[in-house]
């Protein structure tokens, strides 16, 4: 494993970004969750199950994107001034 101490391990509760650290909540408690469950698709309730599964991550990955554009527009529109005025 590297030393770098920004570098995460996937499992990991850990983020050097605080606004990452209820996302980093989340995924652990989906992992405990959901860590080693297998699916028969073929039952229709339990694909119902699986399909709650994936949105419940799908959700958690979609609003993990939309916190990192939030919080990058910032410094994004700072490069913008910097290169205007350049």
């Amino acid at each position: 494993m590297s030393t770098n101490t920004t570098e995460k391990d996937a499992g990991s509760n850990m983020t050097a970004i605080a606004e990452y650290t209820p996302t980093a909540a989340a995924l652990a408690e989906l992992r405990q969750k959901h860590q080693g469950v297998v699916y028969d698709v073929t039952v229709p309730k339990q694909m119902k199950a699986a399909k709650e599964a994936r949105a419940e991550l799908r959700t958690l990955r979609t609003d993990l994107e939309r916190k990192r554009v939030e919080i990058k527009a910032p410094a994004l529109e700072r490069c913008r001034l910097i290169d205007a005025e350049a």
